[in-house]
């Protein structure tokens, strides 16, 4: 299994990734658990490549495992002044091999204070996935106090609490 954490990384989104990844988010078990849970058209697809192509505010890789790609990672910024982006995250391959969310979180976070320099990631979690919210809660994100829209639970890491949460999350994966 280390073998297989030390080989993940996000690589960028390039044109021949657009079908494989709107397949992956129109499926229903993405779907229902995305604040926008419709269908998204071909055209609402290429908009959102173009809009990606041309914002320093939103940031999307593709995870890869070795060489092959397991899902899509999303940064959008939140606040210039305290440098707070909100993620998004989805595994798209049906079968993934257990832990593969794990890698992929360890490998977004490790990307987001290390390399973009982000001081806070915030989640927006629908409050029926009970799934994601344990995830948050094993990476060390903690319920943010503030006013969200119904049915949306708001959770927060720093990079310095992530720093100090890191290695227990490597540990529980490379055991």
């Amino acid at each position: 299994m280390n073998e297989m954490f030390e080989q993940a990384r996000l690589l960028p989104i390039q044109q021949r990734h657009l079908d494989m990844i709107l397949m992956w988010r129109n499926q229903e078990h993405i779907r229902k658990l995305m604040k926008n849970s419709s269908l998204i058209t071909k055209e609402e697809h290429l908009h959102w490549f173009s809009s990606l192509s041309h914002s320093s505010n939103m940031i999307s890789k593709l995870f890869y495992v070795k060489d092959e790609p397991y899902g899509l990672v999303s940064f959008t910024k939140q606040d210039n002044i305290t440098n707070t982006w909100e993620w998004g995250f989805y595994i798209g391959v049906s079968g993934a091999p257990k832990g593969t969310g794990t890698q992929m979180g360890y490998t977004a976070l490790e990307f987001a204070f290390l390399e973009m320099k982000i001081e806070k990631v915030l989640s927006s979690i629908l409050q029926h996935n009970e799934k994601s919210l344990r995830f948050h809660q094993k990476f060390g994100f903690s319920y943010k106090n503030q006013e969200s829209p119904i049915g949306l639970i708001c959770m927060e890491i720093s990079a310095d609490e992530w720093e100090t949460h890191k290695d227990s999350i490597k540990a529980s994966w490379i055991g």
